[in-house]
């Protein structure tokens, strides 16, 4: 971390075992922002270590959602 608490370098230490999730994990170490380090009374750089946990949330699938008012359509035909 530089500075002014902007994201110099990123790497990673530990797979996760997916090359999607490691390189979002990358990718999301990159845009964070942090408060800078402060040493004497001035901001300095620092190296910063943190993990990043991914949770996947569960999606309706919306093509297979069919209304009553499709259904009475298709029964027309």
């Amino acid at each position: 971390m530089g500075k002014k608490g902007t994201v110099l370098n990123v790497r990673l230490d530990k797979t996760s075992g997916n090359k999607m999730l490691d390189e979002s994990a990358l990718k999301a170490a990159s845009k964070s922002k942090f408060t800078p380090a402060i040493a004497n009374g001035k901001p300095v750089a620092v190296w910063v270590t943190y993990a990043v946990s991914f949770a996947l949330e569960e999606k309706a699938d919306k093509d297979k959602k069919v209304s009553k008012q499709d259904s009475d359509k298709d029964s027309d035909k």
